[in-house]
């Protein structure tokens, strides 16, 4: 199984492709893209290298974080507005997405649903035996790609269970 996993932002999206299984999945490839200029210009470059990305490593599954309510309601449209270019790049490919509560994604790489970005960005890092620093964004990509294939392994060793 191949997965891509995106943390969206209109000015740094980390992204980052895994593949194999749960516990044991390879790092592909993980990067940030950056976008700057007018929020059209943003999104519209954002939607232009995440249909560059998909193309070129061809993941079964985007995962990303589900939305979330803020205090904030312009962060909140402007997150709102980059997990739609995401939405958007994946299914004009085909291509499954999966969403997770921040907890689920947290609980699933470090075992607490809690975890602080630092713990989250060492467990990432340890799973993918990752020696170097990551940027937090693609740390945070990384973590949503290691939670779906965590839980769709156990939704395949499920599967397999004898029905009685």
């Amino acid at each position: 199984m191949r997965v891509m996993g995106v943390d969206p932002s209109t000015v740094a999206t980390g992204w980052g492709v895994v593949e194999g299984d749960f516990p044991r999945p390879k790092l592909v490839a993980t990067g940030v893209i950056r976008c700057r200029g007018s929020m059209s210009t943003r999104l519209a470059t954002l939607h232009q290298r995440l249909m560059w990305l998909l193309e070129e490593y061809g993941p079964d599954c985007v995962s990303l974080e589900q939305g979330f309510a803020s205090n904030n309601m312009q962060a909140a449209l402007r997150l709102g507005e980059a997990r739609g270019v995401v939405l958007a790049a994946a299914g004009s490919l085909g291509i499954r997405v999966a969403e997770y509560a921040p907890a689920t994604i947290k609980l699933a790489v470090t075992g607490d649903g809690r975890a602080s970005k630092q713990q989250m960005q060492t467990m990432v890092c340890r799973l993918l035996r990752i020696s170097g620093p990551l940027f937090e964004d693609a740390a945070d990509a990384l973590g949503t790609a290691l939670c779906h294939m965590q839980a769709s392994g156990f939704a395949r060793a499920v599967d397999r269970q004898p029905r009685r």
